[in-house]
């Protein structure tokens, strides 16, 4: 009795082990973008980009809407993303493309994918393709952001 007994608490166990992973990692952005200040008028934000398409965002300076707001992505649109990231080969590319000025800002992105997680911060000598999808990823941000009300966001959410 002990030998099954043990090894049913065992799975029960392993069981919820799995499922507390998954509840965390489902509270976890798969996707986040920030850009820093300038000595001039960039736009300073950071939004964080859920799987469900809940994105928590938090405007600094120089952008459309200041504030912590919660807005909605559409699912397909955070799913073209992720492909992007990957077919980018994100996850293969330098952690920083830093600079020695000090009056440049910064792009910091991260992706969350099968089971990786990356953060590039990128400021100079970015490469081409991880540039375009920085700047996509931007401008969609703030198409979605003009577009939709948003509600103030109750939480903070990194």
């Amino acid at each position: 009795m002990s030998r099954i007994y043990m090894l049913m608490l065992a799975l029960v166990f392993a069981a919820g082990a799995c499922r507390s992973q998954k509840d965390t990692e489902a509270r976890l952005p798969v996707l986040t973008i920030e850009k820093t200040p300038c000595f001039g008028r960039c736009p300073t934000y950071k939004a964080s980009v859920y799987e469900d398409g809940t994105v928590f965002y938090e405007g600094r300076q120089f952008v459309a809407k200041e504030g912590t707001y919660e807005f909605q992505a559409p699912a397909e649109q955070v799913k073209q993303w992720l492909q992007e990231a990957k077919q980018l080969g994100y996850f293969q590319l330098e952690d920083e493309y830093p600079t020695k000025a000090t009056d440049l800002p910064s792009t910091i992105t991260s992706v969350r994918l099968d089971g990786k997680t990356k953060q590039i911060t990128a400021v100079e000598n970015v490469p081409p393709a991880l540039r375009a999808f920085q700047t996509k990823l931007h401008e969609s941000m703030m198409q979605l952001i003009e577009e939709q009300e948003g509600k103030p966001a109750t939480e903070r959410h990194d």
